[in-house]
């Protein structure tokens, strides 16, 4: 959203283009680098202190790109901070029953795809005998494969 916010409407699908090269290129350099980092408190650490620098750029240096006419004032009344519960948005999942069906369903299928992965490359090391390096190459490849998946993908 704050890309197009801020970029106008000829160059937004250039800066789409560069934010999914960005997530792209972190989908590389991932397994590489988790070689490096082979201690769990090392991940946690280096891991903390990428999202502790990203919430203080958003914070202290990433301007709003909401102009100031169409901004409000935040008001202190009971109905202004019921507005900012983040919780209230996920009230419209309860509200049909198709909707919670379809939550179900998400949940249910990502925390299968995860453990499909996890006990694929449990598979690849108990069996196959893979070394880390090994996941890394793999990892890599399958990077590889899903960023060309993904731009020759017509919508």
């Amino acid at each position: 959203a704050y890309i197009a916010d801020i970029l106008p409407d000829n160059e937004r699908a250039m800066g789409f283009g560069i934010l999914l090269g960005m997530i792209g290129g972190g989908l590389l350099l991932a397994p590489p680098l988790s070689l490096i980092f082979t201690k769990p408190t090392t991940v946690y650490t280096f891991s903390s202190m990428c999202v502790f620098a990203c919430v203080g750029y958003v914070i202290f240096i990433l301007p709003e790109s909401l102009p100031l006419a169409k901004r409000r004032p935040l008001s202190t009344s009971m109905s202004a901070s019921s507005d900012l519960n983040p919780f209230k948005t996920l009230s419209i999942l309860m509200r049909n029953s198709l909707f919670r069906k379809l939550t179900l369903l998400i949940a249910i299928s990502s925390l299968s795809t995860s453990a499909g992965n996890a006990i694929t490359l449990l598979y690849y090391r108990l069996i196959l005998q893979f070394t880390k390096v090994d996941n890394v190459i793999l990892l890599c490849t399958f990077g590889l494969t899903a960023g060309k998946s993904v731009r020759l993908c017509p919508f």
